[in-house]
């Protein structure tokens, strides 16, 4: 498969949405975590539909407008800078999705 920038911005698409899930189940549900976000546990604090809302839209937003308006091909030498970027981005926010998964692994056999 050739890497591309909108592959790219489906794994964050992807992991954005398993970041909302997990967070909105390890914090409202389990009650075992804390939003460490203020803008989003005031959200949260509001209403829990509202968080997934913004938390989705927000983030899911940027990424459709860059899968519409940015160029596909990552083969250009202009285009290293958003790779490094993008890369860091799925690293960081793959990270957040793992460590929501042991938390609610955890809450789930131990608890």
């Amino acid at each position: 498969m050739k890497l591309t920038f909108r592959f790219l911005l489906l794994i964050l698409f992807i992991y954005n949405c398993l970041d909302a899930a997990l967070t909105y189940d390890a914090v409202v549900l389990q009650k075992v975590a804390i939003e460490a976000n203020p803008v989003m546990a005031r959200l949260l604090s509001v209403h829990p539909a509202l968080f997934l809302l913004v938390k989705i839209g927000l983030v899911n937003g940027w990424l459709l407008l860059m899968y519409r308006y940015f160029p596909n091909s990552l083969n250009k030498r202009e285009n290293i800078l958003g790779i490094i970027c993008l890369s860091f981005l799925i690293l960081l926010l793959g990270f957040v999705v793992l460590s929501n998964c042991i938390l609610t692994w955890y809450t789930i056999f131990y608890n």
